[in-house]
């Protein structure tokens, strides 16, 4: 298994962007393009990884509240407890996967709180998208907690199949006590990959309202489209370098800045 990780509090220069791929994935991190108007604890408080083996790959951003602290765990125990297993040759049936990508959201949930327990400080809430990719066996498996985006295209534009376009209600971020409430709040499912072009994972810094795009689909589409260019094997760091830079971009033109994480998968 390779994977990259990509934590904000590594990345704090404004308009900065760092990129990491390998085969079919990559990861972007920015701190924004434009400083924050609003109250914040730490610059940058996104996280962003990938992993990818002989089976498949698994795809995480985060978003995080009050500090970077809370996206940063969830992003390491994904990686140490469940990447492994997930990007192996064999990975179970889709039901079986799914139900452990549902207990790895909530294992990941009680990490942040213990974190906050051991070290007497109040937990740092967090948003969390999470797709695992298993070409083989044809199985999509996807989880969303809070307000970030899973977008993804087949056929035509890019479709939102995150939290954001399953449920209305208050996002249902991590680092809070678990409830079965919260839990089925949660945005998991289950797709067949045939078809699919593409997968991006991205938090809010790309489309918040006032601070990113009003249409992001619109604009991550042109993005794709203009990847078109570029020789196969560059197309997942220049989509992923793409949505950082429109997003860093739209930020200055507003004034107003957010964190960027992205995480993107492009098949051959």
């Amino acid at each position: 298994m390779r994977s990259a990780l990509l934590a904000g509090r590594d990345h704090a220069t404004l308009g900065a962007i760092e990129v990491v791929a390998e085969g079919a994935c990559a990861v972007a991190l920015s701190r924004g393009g434009a400083a924050k108007t609003y109250s914040h604890t730490e610059p940058n408080e996104d996280a962003c990884l990938f992993a990818v083996g002989p089976g498949g790959a698994v795809l995480a951003v985060a978003d995080g509240h009050h500090g970077a602290i809370g996206a940063e765990i969830a992003m390491r125990h994904l990686l140490e407890h469940n990447a492994e297993h997930w990007t192996a040759p064999s990975a179970g049936s889709p039901d079986e996967l799914e139900r452990e990508v549902s207990a790895a959201v909530s294992a990941a949930n009680l990490a942040i709180l213990d974190e906050a327990e051991r070290s007497s400080l109040p937990p740092s809430p967090t948003t969390l998208c999470l797709v695992v990719i298993r070409p083989e066996d044809d199985i999509l498996v996807h989880a969303s907690a809070g307000d970030s985006h899973i977008f993804w295209t087949r056929d035509a534009a890019p479709v939102d199949i995150g939290w954001v376009a399953q449920s209305p209600e208050r996002p249902a971020y991590l680092g809070y006590p678990p409830s079965a409430e919260r839990e089925a709040k949660r945005g998991i499912g289950t797709f067949p990959l045939a078809g699919t072009r593409s997968v991006v994972l991205v938090t809010d810094g790309f489309s918040e309202h006032g601070i990113g795009h009003d249409n992001p689909e619109t604009e991550l589409h042109a993005i794709q489209s203009q990847s078109l260019s570029c020789a196969a094997d560059l197309r997942p760091i220049e989509t992923c370098r793409g949505v950082a830079q429109s997003a860093n971009q739209i930020q200055r033109k507003h004034r107003a800045g957010d964190n960027l994480g992205c995480a993107v998968w492009i098949a051959d």
